[in-house]
């Protein structure tokens, strides 16, 4: 028996040292050697299974015999190799037969399982040389993954000066840069899962931290090339373009990670945040600088001459919203939302500082429908171009509404209504709306108390009336 065995080893070795077959040029020595041996285990052991088991007593083991053997000797050549100062793709290689396919292609084959399970072969590398073959492939990757990454941006922050304007697809600016970074984390990603859901859940984590450490490096380009290049004839299209990029990162992060790296996704999406936020900046800065330059002038006319005035901020800001059409949803619906919560604001303000008093219920009447009228315009025109601010439409419709009254009651009733809806809504900010009315002492107080019974009221997020300031003192 003895003597059996010894021959059995000596052919499992001869067999498992032949030259493969077919030389393929196309593959490193390792895997040449890993392929031969991995065919030639498990083609022999089916053969032992199927043909040669049942010509011995049972108390050979033929097939435990078999299988230890070519465990043993494929084990050994393992080992060799993983103390080899191994190139990338060879770790890789030996990390994935010890992992994946030696398991999946041998230990598992529907042939063999059972054998292969009565013999307890084990892993072919011990476990601290498996974890170290492990901790370089990741070292490898991330290596890899940040130039990846550092080559995209490089090339896409080059385009941003060197190309005349960002390609166009589906209609919107584009960038290749969430594509090409977000391919070739996914790719990585992909290599990591293919060795075991462990090690892809290793890779899953490191990839976030490099994805959180490459849109750190993104932002600070953006903001060099915004500060330097303003004047640029396709500076707005470059940030649409970049704001674009936006849904795919996020999307991405959300999608392929867990709850465990809560910690790198909150500072992703904070990051996100910022680079968008920064992109609508640089494009509405100019616009409401211009719109507010166009609202000033409901404090330098007279209100009857000022009629037609939001028709002409309309017509201005038809002209410069158009290149928002280039941007993605929800981007555009955002950057509509800010125009239509700043002209709300802006109007409120610009009526609130007028700081004049109309007597008369005629006059007081036809100021009210001025500014319904605007009011209309203006809600129509940032709804119609994408806003869904529909928190907004009541603001000024109300504040026309409480000049347009007579009765101190109905005031109280439409004040109520107004605070409900805008409980930021001021003392200072009434009494200036109020002072356009010829109210006497005791009715303007008694309209003032009103705010008294909501002063406790819980503020929503979005904030209108705090944030306009008023020149002058009202208490």
């Amino acid at each position: 028996k003895e003597e059996w065995r010894d021959a059995i080893q000596k052919s499992v070795e001869e067999q498992m040292k032949a030259s493969p077959v077919v030389d393929n040029k196309n593959l490193s020595t390792i895997a040449s050697t890993f392929l031969h041996m991995g065919k030639t285990m498990k083609m022999d052991m089916i053969t032992v299974v199927q043909h040669i088991k049942h010509h011995y007593p049972e108390n050979f083991q033929v097939c435990n015999t078999y299988a230890k053997f070519y465990h043993r000797y494929f084990s050994s050549q393992m080992a060799m190799f993983a103390n080899f100062e191994l190139s990338k793709e060879d770790n890789y290689l030996l990390l994935k037969w010890v992992q994946n396919l030696y398991l999946e292609n041998i230990q598992n084959n529907s042939d063999l399982v059972k054998e292969l399970d009565e013999a307890s072969l084990g892993n072919l590398l011990p476990l601290e040389q498996i974890e170290n073959l492990e901790q370089t492939y990741l070292i490898y990757e991330v290596d890899f993954i940040r130039s990846c990454l550092d080559r995209c941006l490089e090339i896409e922050a080059n385009s941003w000066t060197e190309e005349p304007k960002p390609s166009i697809l589906d209609n919107y600016y584009h960038s290749e840069l969430s594509i090409d970074a977000i391919k070739a984390m996914c790719e990585v990603q992909e290599c990591a899962m293919a060795i075991t859901p462990e090690v892809g859940h290793k890779m899953s984590a490191l990839l976030l931290t490099e994805l959180l450490i490459f849109l750190q490096s993104y932002e600070r380009k953006l903001e060099i090339f915004i500060k330097e290049n303003r004047q640029k004839i396709y500076f707005e299209a470059i940030i649409i373009a970049n704001i674009n990029n936006f849904e795919n990162f996020w999307t991405h992060t959300e999608k392929n990670t867990d709850s465990a790296e809560s910690d790198v996704k909150t500072n992703i999406f904070s990051i996100l945040e910022d680079i968008r936020t920064t992109g609508f900046n640089v494009l509405l800065a100019p616009l409401f600088q211009e719109s507010e330059t166009l609202l000033r002038q409901f404090n330098e006319r007279r209100w009857a001459s000022c009629s037609d005035l939001m028709d002409e901020i309309i017509t201005f800001l038809d002209a410069r919203i158009r290149v928002f059409q280039m941007l993605k949803n929800p981007h555009r619906q955002v950057i509509m939302e800010r125009i239509h919560f700043f002209l709300v604001q802006k109007y409120i303000k610009r009526l609130m500082w007028k700081n004049t008093t109309l007597k008369s219920p005629e006059k007081q009447n036809q100021l009210s429908e001025l500014i319904r009228r605007h009011a209309s315009i203006l809600y129509t025109f940032c709804t119609e171009n994408g806003s869904n601010a529909t928190w907004l439409e009541s603001a000024i419709p109300s504040l026309a509404e409480i000049i347009r009254l007579q009765d101190p009651d109905a005031i109280k009733i439409e004040v109520c209504a107004l605070v409900s809806r805008y409980p930021d809504i001021k003392r200072r900010h009434l009494r200036a709306i109020l002072n356009i009315k010829h109210l006497s002492s005791s009715n303007l107080n008694s309209i003032l108390i009103v705010l008294n019974i909501h002063g406790d009221a819980t503020l929503p997020s979005s904030l209108l009336f705090s944030g306009i300031r008023l020149p002058f003192p009202l208490h």
